[in-house]
């Protein structure tokens, strides 16, 4: 009886230790579906690419840790206004105005700039009512497809951007609306030669951020909120923004 009572007071004396000396170990859910550059899947339980480095790094400067939920984009925006767990948070998340109202948007991590990808050759599109006849590519259930929409253009989803650069090349698509950089990135993977490839002019500049439902406590936001924003004054910060712009240029 003895033994079992020292050893509940040692269970006591290290919980209240840890909470004292910060060492409790917090976790989060992530959600998001593998994108070029951004939440690039390192396994099933660790992201890379700019948005997950970002939020890996902040989380590990206040001792949280993180499980990942993948999922195809459309399902991890419902599951991240689901929260069951009332601490799932998505990444990376453009706010829009027909999201603005439905989340509670944690944290500004960078802006992304979109165009329309061409074969080279053909006419470049400035503005989106030049894409008014034409057949546009885009990722389904993404806020490339809802500034389409919105434009009433017309347009065909895919789920993979991977897709959308098979349908270009093969010509099965007119152009590809998405971000200068998954778009880059997406021709290099696919060791498409970008001598065939041209872009037009900056369509829009998309704020990307972390985000969550508003039913995730205030606490845990400002917890979260706070420590992406003290990790964006780093030099690490800005270093990774340098190399993955970098990276994804011609």
């Amino acid at each position: 009886m003895k033994r079992i009572l020292n050893l509940m007071i040692i269970i006591v004396l290290t919980l209240f230790s840890s909470k004292l000396f910060g060492k409790e170990v917090n976790k989060i859910t992530l959600t998001t579906e593998a994108f070029i550059y951004q939440t690039e899947k390192l396994s099933d339980n660790r992201v890379g690419g700019l948005a997950g480095k970002i939020i890996s790094a902040s989380l590990k400067k206040i001792n949280f840790k993180y499980n990942m939920l993948w999922l195809p984009w459309k399902r991890a925006q419902l599951e991240a206004l689901l929260n069951t767990d009332k601490a799932t948070f998505i990444l990376p998340l453009t706010r829009n105005n027909e999201r603005e109202s439905k989340y509670n948007w944690v944290s500004h991590l960078y802006n992304n700039d979109t165009t329309f990808f061409r074969l080279k050759g053909k006419s470049a599109i400035n503005d989106l009512k030049s894409a008014k006849n034409l057949k546009t590519g885009v990722l389904n259930g993404s806020s490339y497809e809802i500034t389409l929409k919105e434009a009433q253009l017309s347009y065909e989803t895919s789920t993979l951007d991977e897709t959308n650069v098979k349908k270009l090349i093969l010509k099965k698509i007119d152009a590809w609306y998405t971000d200068k950089l998954s778009g880059m990135t997406s021709f290099k993977i696919n060791n498409i030669n970008l001598e065939h490839i041209s872009y037009g002019r900056t369509i829009d500049s998309e704020k990307i951020y972390i985000a969550t439902a508003k039913s995730t406590p205030q606490a845990l936001v400002k917890t979260l909120r706070n420590a992406i924003e003290e990790f964006k004054k780093s030099d690490e910060y800005k270093s990774l923004l340098k190399d993955s712009f970098k990276n994804s240029e011609e």
